[in-house]
């Protein structure tokens, strides 16, 4: 490149500089304008703030001094005496001199119903009262109850917050603040347990049981009402209980299988000899059948008959012969 163009691109760069240089001073300058007129705006409203300060503070102590007058009044008159003079006259009048100068006059056989007078005038709605603040307490007692929020473990709680947890629990908080996850039923040392109603179900006993437990043991369930411990749901049979039960019930099937088998092989053996048997039976019934006619007739009978007269006149022959 010639001189001449290195120097028209120095001065080109040397122009392209100044402008950038002279843009970013406008800039810096609006900016700093603006930082300025901010200051002055918040400079003011500062000294606004002190003047509406000064002058509440110059009421404050007027205020002040006048409070001071008065109870500076209120203190000469709490020194002074209550009663200033009294004394009982002949008709049994007792005559008191106030503070305030005026006189009080009783007589003395009319004070007691008096007293009775006054103070049933100041009981008088006291016990409507008291009954309505009363219900307004268990009122409110029986709303916290019901209307406890649930318990949250992302929350932080102060004293004397309600939650519900668990299964229809209610817990208070004690004195002090509870942390994030410190949760009530692990913690009594924070949260008090309102009542004894709800339900807690736990995977093993627990080392101080409540009432409304339900915990398992040894595969059971049961439940702690604060006094015994019911049996909910019995442990249930397992494979290896199965088994044992199911083993000697094998045992005796093999061996019953064993006998029936060493029976059917005995009546294999005797089934041939029984069907000859019904076979012999079934020839002598046939036989007896053939003969039926022969058996029933009168003249066999008339045999028989003989026969027994013989057999009856033997024996006495030989009865007889024996003597």
């Amino acid at each position: 490149m010639s001189p001449q163009e290195l120097e028209g691109i120095g001065t080109a760069v040397s122009r392209a500089i100044g402008e950038a240089c002279a843009l970013l001073r406008s800039e810096q300058s609006q900016v700093i304008d603006g930082m300025r007129r901010e200051s002055e705006q918040v400079t003011r409203s500062l000294e606004q703030r002190c003047d509406r300060a000064e002058a509440r503070a110059d009421r404050a102590e007027a205020q002040v001094g006048a409070l001071q007058r008065e109870l500076e009044a209120v203190r000469e008159l709490a020194s002074a005496p209550a009663l200033k003079d009294g004394v009982i006259d002949s008709a049994g009048a007792l005559r008191l001199v106030q503070r305030n100068g005026d006189t009080l006059a009783v007589r003395m056989a009319d004070l007691p119903a008096l007293i009775v007078a006054a103070v049933a005038d100041r009981f008088v709605g006291v016990e409507q009262r008291l009954t309505e603040r009363q219900d307004e307490q268990v009122t409110r007692a029986l709303q916290r109850l019901g209307d406890a929020p649930k318990w949250d473990r992302t929350a932080v709680y102060r004293d004397g917050a309600v939650v519900a947890c668990y299964s229809g629990r209610t817990y208070v908080l004690r004195d002090g603040k509870a942390s994030m996850g410190q949760e009530p039923g692990e913690h009594p040392e924070l949260w008090q347990r309102i009542g004894s109603h709800g339900l807690r179900a736990l995977k093993a006993k627990p080392e101080h049981p409540e009432p409304g437990d339900l915990y398992a043991e040894g595969d059971s369930r049961f439940l702690y009402d604060g006094e015994a411990t019911t049996l909910l749901v019995p442990r249930a049979l397992k494979q290896s209980d199965l088994e044992r039960m199911v083993r000697p019930l094998q045992v005796e099937l093999r061996v019953l299988a064993e006998l029936a088998g060493g029976l059917r092989r005995d009546v294999d053996e005797v089934r041939p000899v029984v069907q000859r048997a019904a076979q012999d039976a079934n020839a002598s019934r046939a036989w007896c059948d053939s003969r039926k006619a022969t058996i029933d007739s009168p003249a066999l009978a008339r045999i028989l008959e003989r026969i027994n007269e013989l057999d009856e006149l033997l024996n006495t022959l030989l009865g007889k012969k024996d003597d």
